[in-house]
C-alpha cells in the first residue's frame, strides 16, 4: 500500500505530461497548438478551464421586452452552454446569433487567447469562412429571381442555358439542382464515368474563369449511383446555381455580386459569396483550423461513425469520396485559408460570414421575407422556397435528407437531426460545425459560426444540446 500511494503522485505528473507531449506533437501538424503554450495544452489534456475571452450575451430586447420574459432563463442557458465550450478548449473563435420574432435576442462569441488564430483579435465582429452554411444564401439568391418571376425553380435548367443541355442534362430542373439530384455532384469522363481516377477535379483557375467554367458544366456528363436519385452536391451544386444566375438576372450580374447587392447591402451585413480584396485588407479573417480536443476524441473513441461511413471513405468509388474529390480541395482547411479561395465564387462554400449576419438572413426568411422594414422575398416567394419538401436517402451522405423546391432542408424530416426535430428548422450547415437554421413557424433564427473545426456535418456535439433546448423550449 506503502509503494503505492508513493507512486501516486509521480504517476499523476507522468502520465497527463506525457499524453500531453503526445497529443501537442500530433496536433502540431494540424495547426492547432502552433502557437499554444504547454500549459493550456495540459489544462486541455486534464479538461481544466483554458485563458479565454468571452463577450456579449442577452440583448437588451431579450432581457427588457415583455413577449421575451418566458424564454429569457432558456436563451441564458443556450448562452451558458456555449461559453463553457470555450471556457474548456472545444472552440478557437465561435460566435452564436438568435433572433426571435425577427429582433435580436442572443449575440455571444467567445475566443481562446491560447491560439495564434484568435489571439486577442477575434470577437463578435469577426467573419470566417462558413463553408457549406453558403449553400442557403445562394439557394436565397435563386429563390429572388423566382421571386421576381424571372424564372420557375421547375424550369429546366436549358431553357436559360441551352448549352447545359447536353450529354443526358436535357431535362435537369433547376429544383433538381437545388435538391441535390442533378447528377452533378462529380465531374465523370465522359469516355469512362465509372472510373474516378478519370473524373475532372476543377482547379482555382477553372473557378476564377466563369466562361470557362460554364463550358466545363455545359459538357459535363451526370452520373447517378443505380437506384439512388440524390447523392450531395458539395461544392459543384453553387457553380451550376451561380450560372444561372448570371444568365436569368437582368443585370447579369455574378453570384458574387447580384447577392452583395440585393441581400448583403441592404441587410447591412457582413457577408460575402467571393471576398473582396478590400475586406481582406481591413479585416482580420481567422484561419479555419481542425481541432481534436480530448473530450472529442474520447467520444470518437466511444462513439465512433457508422461502419458504411468508414467503408465510404475507404472505397475510392464511393460518391463520398468522389463528391469531395471535384475540386481541389485536400481534405483539410489548408488551401481554402488563402486569400485566393476566399474570392472565389463558390456558391456552396466559399462564403464569409459571421454568426449575426447568417441569423438576420434566417431571421428575415423567418419573418416572411422581411426585416427591419426591409424586404428581400415576398411571403408567397418564402413560401415557394420552402415548399415541396422531399426525402430521399443520399447516396453521398449515407442517410435521408429532406430538400425543399427551394434548396433548403427541412430539418424535422432528417432521422439524422431528430433531436431538432421541435424547432421546425429549415437550413444547412457546414464543414467543421457551422449551423444556419430558421424557423418560419416559430419565427426563430439560429446561426451558430466558428474558425475550430470540428468532425462534423452540422453542428455536432458543441451545439446539439443548446439548440434542442432552444427547439424544445421556444414556441
Amino acid at each position: 500500500m506503502g509503494s503505492k500511494l508513493s507512486a501516486l503522485p509521480l504517476s499523476m505528473f507522468v502520465i497527463p505530461s506525457a499524453l500531453t507531449i503526445l497529443y501537442v506533437r500530433v496536433l502540431k501538424t494540424r495547426g492547432y497548438f502552433s502557437c499554444c503554450s504547454f500549459r493550456a495544452a495540459l489544462r486541455s489534456i486534464l479538461f481544466l478551464p483554458l485563458p479565454v475571452r468571452v463577450g456579449g450575451g442577452l440583448t437588451a430586447h431579450a432581457l427588457l421586452s415583455e413577449e421575451e420574459k418566458p424564454f429569457v432563463q432558456t436563451y441564458q442557458t443556450v448562452v451558458d452552454l456555449f461559453k463553457r465550450n470555450v471556457l474548456f478548449g472545444d472552440e478557437l473563435g465561435a460566435q452564436i446569433t438568435i433572433y426571435h420574432n425577427s429582433k435580436k435576442v442572443v449575440d455571444v462569441w467567445g475566443s481562446m487567447d491560447a491560439h495564434h488564430s484568435t489571439a486577442g483579435l477575434y470577437d463578435a465582429n469577426t467573419v470566417q469562412t462558413v463553408f457549406s452554411s453558403t449553400k442557403n444564401l445562394t439557394a436565397l439568391c435563386v429563390c429572388m429571381l423566382a421571386d421576381r418571376g424571372l424564372l420557375d425553380l421547375d424550369d429546366k435548367v436549358s431553357k436559360f442555358w441551352p448549352e447545359f443541355g447536353q450529354n443526358g442534362k436535357e431535362d435537369i430542373r433547376i429544383s433538381d439542382v437545388l435538391r441535390h439530384e442533378a447528377g452533378l455532384g462529380q465531374l465523370v469522363s465522359n469516355e469512362d464515368p465509372d472510373d474516378p481516377k478519370r473524373d475532372y477535379k476543377l482547379t482555382f483557375e477553372d473557378i476564377e474563369d466563369l466562361d470557362q467554367l460554364s463550358e466545363i458544366f455545359a459538357k459535363a456528363k451526370p452520373y447517378w449511383e443505380e437506384g439512388k436519385k440524390r447523392s450531395y452536391h458539395a461544392i459543384l451544386r453553387g457553380f451550376i446555381l451561380g450560372e444561372i444566375i448570371r444568365r436569368v438576372d437582368e443585370k447579369k450580374r455574378s453570384l458574387q455580386q447580384f447577392f452583395a447587392e440585393e441581400v448583403a447591402l441592404p441587410l447591412q451585413i457582413d457577408a460575402w459569396i467571393g471576398t473582396p480584396s478590400v475586406i481582406e485588407q481591413e479585416r482580420h479573417i481567422p484561419n479555419m483550423t481542425q481541432i481534436d480536443t480530448p473530450r472529442q476524441l474520447f467520444e470518437f473513441a466511444v462513439n465512433p461513425p457508422k461502419p458504411e461511413l468508414m467503408e465510404a471513405f475507404k472505397n475510392p468509388k464511393s460518391m463520398l469520396n468522389r463528391m469531395n474529390a471535384a475540386v481541389f480541395v485536400d481534405g483539410t482547411p489548408r488551401l481554402c485559408n488563402t486569400k485566393r479561395y476566399r474570392s472565389l465564387q463558390v456558391g456552396s462554400a466559399s462564403g464569409t460570414a459571421n454568426s449575426a449576419a447568417l441569423a438576420k438572413v434566417g431571421a428575415a426568411i423567418a419573418n416572411g421575407g422581411i426585416i427591419d422594414g426591409v424586404r428581400i422575398m415576398s411571403e408567397a416567394g418564402v413560401k415557394n422556397m420552402l415548399s415541396e419538401p422531399l426525402v430521399e436517402y443520399d447516396a453521398a451522405l449515407l442517410f435521408e435528407t429532406s430538400f425543399t423546391k427551394g434548396g433548403v432542408c427541412k430539418i424535422d424530416e432528417c432521422k439524422e437531426f431528430d433531436k431538432w426535430r421541435n424547432g421546425k428548422w429549415f437550413g444547412w450547415g457546414g464543414w467543421g460545425g457551422s449551423i444556419f437554421f430558421f424557423s418560419p413557424e416559430k419565427n426563430l433564427s439560429f446561426a451558430y459560426t466558428m474558425n475550430g473545426m470540428h468532425n462534423d456535418i452540422i453542428g455536432g456535439r458543441r451545439v446539439e444540446k443548446l439548440l434542442a433546448l432552444l427547439s424544445n423550449e421556444v414556441i
